[in-house]
Order: C-alpha cells, then sequence, then structure tokens
C-alpha cells in the first residue's frame, strides 16, 4: 500500500467579512464618518471600532471633559497612542477617526499619524463642499456633544482649509459624499472598496 496525501482542508476564516483589509475613514467632523462606518460595518457584517470611543475608555471620561481639562495637545498625544494600538489590531475592520486624526499636538500635519493611517489601512478621505459642510456642523451643534475647536467656531473654515492637504495625504481614495443619503454615500463607498 502506497501513502496517500492528504489534502490539507483550506482553513476556515473565522471573520465571515468580505472586507480584505482595514478601512478608516477620514474627514472633518460632522461629515458623517460615524453614521457611515456603522451602515458599512452592517453591510460587510465586520466590527466598527470608534477612535473617539476608543479615548474615552482609556480617560474615563467624554472627550469634551478631557479637552476642557487637559486641552487639545494631551489630547492629539493620547489620540496617536490608541491610533497605534488600533493599528495593530489582528483581523479586518472599519476605523471610524476623529476630524484631527491627521493633526499633531500643534495643530499642524502629523507625519507620524499619517503614516499609521496610510501603512495599516485603506483609507477613504469623506468629503463635500465647504459651504454644505459647514451648514451641516451649525446644525449638528445642539445635538451632538463636540469640544470646540481652537479658536472656536468662527475659525472652523480656517482650520478645514487647513486639514484638507492631510486629509488627502493620509488617503488612498477621496469620496465625495454631498447630495447623498447616508444609505447612498454607504453604497457609493461599497463600489469603491469591493
Amino acid at each position: 500500500m502506497g501513502n496517500k496525501t492528504q489534502r490539507k482542508k483550506p482553513r476556515q476564516n473565522k471573520n465571515k467579512s468580505p472586507l480584505r483589509r482595514k478601512i478608516a475613514l477620514i474627514g472633518f467632523r460632522g461629515i458623517g464618518k460615524t453614521t457611515l462606518s456603522q451602515l458599512l460595518g452592517n453591510i460587510y457584517k465586520t466590527e466598527v471600532i470608534s477612535l473617539d470611543k476608543k479615548i474615552e475608555d482609556e480617560v474615563q471620561m467624554s472627550i469634551e471633559e478631557f479637552v476642557k481639562k487637559e486641552g487639545w495637545a494631551k489630547f492629539r498625544e493620547l489620540e496617536k497612542k490608541i491610533l497605534k494600538e488600533i493599528a495593530q489590531k489582528d483581523g479586518v475592520f472599519i476605523l471610524d477617526t476623529g476630524g484631527g486624526v491627521v493633526e499633531d499636538p500643534d495643530g499642524n500635519l502629523s507625519q507620524e499619524k499619517i503614516d499609521i493611517l496610510k501603512n495599516s489601512f485603506f483609507c477613504i478621505y469623506l468629503t463635500m463642499p465647504d459651504q454644505l459642510l459647514l451648514e451641516r456642523l451649525s446644525q449638528l451643534k445642539n445635538t451632538k456633544t463636540r469640544p470646540d475647536l481652537p479658536g472656536g467656531a468662527e475659525k472652523l473654515p480656517d482650520i478645514l482649509e487647513k486639514r484638507k492637504p492631510m486629509y488627502l495625504e493620509a488617503a488612498h481614495a477621496v469620496v465625495d459624499i454631498s447630495s447623498a443619503t447616508p444609505a447612498e454615500a454607504a453604497e457609493r463607498i461599497r463600489r469603491l472598496i469591493g
């Protein structure tokens, strides 16, 4: 009797998601990253991780409270630490980032965070015309708890303008979600990533 070679059964992928890599949604506050990451999580049947929620869990307080107590510079340092930890996590998932994830503690471009995002995730930059986004932000102001950015609401257009090239540097793809419902925006992203 000759030796029979046994074929190994292909290993079952524990993660049933059809995603092939980690996805990160980036873009300015109020653009809809949290809503879209949840919708995509449902579409792909995969885990969604909120960077802001992870930070809140770490400090045991809201981001608004932390920023009031410690300041934006300390927040950006902590954000980088948590981002590194999430990037090292195995498996595929969707990361919902904060609007300033591309900034360093001084408010300038953080090459280190951008490199983490680009090397560990497929980064999708969500965008819409400035005026539309600023109108949306003014409507959200009374419904969501967000810490004021340095300089307050009147500085939002300047901060948005400053961050655009930072988002573009981190992005593998840009998706314009203006004139789209959340479901339509999620479908645009699904078509993009397959």
